[in-house]
C-alpha cells in the first residue's frame, strides 16, 4: 500500500496520506467504515430500483447484440466508442478522431 500511495502522491504526500501510509491497517479500516456508511445511506435504500434498471439494461444490451452484433451493441453506449474491424475503439467520435 505504501508503494501505491507513493506512486499516486509522490514524495510529498498530504498529511492525511502520510498518516495512512504510517498506519495502513487503521486507515484502511476507517476508509472501509466510511464506504460502508456511504453505501448504507446512499445506495442501499435505492438498491431494488437500481438493480431493476441494471437488469433491464442487460436485457436490452443482449437484444442489441443478438439483433445486430457488437457494432449495434456499442452504438449508443458512448459517442467515443466504436466497433471497427472486430475491435472496440475508444477515443474516436463519429465525425473523426477526437483529441489533439
Amino acid at each position: 500500500m505504501r508503494a501505491s500511495l507513493l506512486r499516486v502522491f509522490g514524495d510529498d504526500p498530504p498529511a492525511a496520506v502520510a498518516e495512512l501510509a504510517a498506519r495502513p491497517v487503521a486507515g484502511l479500516r476507517a476508509i472501509a467504515a466510511e464506504l460502508r456508511a456511504a453505501h448504507d445511506r446512499l445506495i442501499a435504500p435505492h438498491w431494488s430500483r437500481i438493480r431493476a434498471v441494471l437488469e433491464a439494461d442487460v436485457v436490452h444490451r443482449a437484444r442489441q447484440l443478438a439483433a445486430g452484433g457488437a457494432e449495434r451493441l456499442f452504438t449508443d453506449l458512448h459517442p467515443d466508442l466504436r466497433w471497427r474491424d472486430g475491435r472496440l475503439m475508444l477515443g474516436e467520435r463519429a465525425g473523426g478522431p477526437s483529441g489533439p
